[in-house]
């Protein structure tokens, strides 16, 4: 099959399989030809993208980098953080990246000599 130029295209044609539900992408295979040039060619005649991408549900996440911080002083993991903002880790992980943030906050390590330890832990 000889590949088609984009002037090839039949607009109505590729305007009639994006209304069937298919993706830029089977269209592309089905003429051989990358699935960019689907793209193009819907924005260049109008043509919505009538595929839903589950992508496109997303509800946008926004964190405060002071509670982030604060969270992660209490010990949180980013999964409890993240089941408490309702996404996912991931979002957490790349927001305390974004902000510096590390994965943990230690406390400050307290030096206890041998004697110290040995009087807190004698039995009563």
């Amino acid at each position: 099959m000889k590949v088609p130029r984009r002037t090839d295209i039949d607009v109505e044609w590729l305007r009639e399989q994006k209304k069937l539900g298919r993706s830029d992408k089977e269209i592309a295979k089905e003429l051989g030809i990358s699935s960019p040039v689907i793209g193009q060619m819907r924005a260049k005649h109008n043509i919505q993208n009538s595929v839903k991408s589950p992508l496109n549900n997303r509800k946008r996440v926004i964190i405060d980098p002071t509670w982030l911080v604060e969270q992660k002083k209490k010990g949180r993991s980013d999964k409890e953080i993240a089941t408490e903002l309702s996404c996912c880790t991931r979002t957490v992980f790349l927001k305390r990246k974004q902000f510096g943030i590390g994965q943990t906050y230690h406390k400050t390590r307290v030096d206890v000599t041998r004697q110290q330890y040995d009087d807190a832990h004698q039995p009563p």
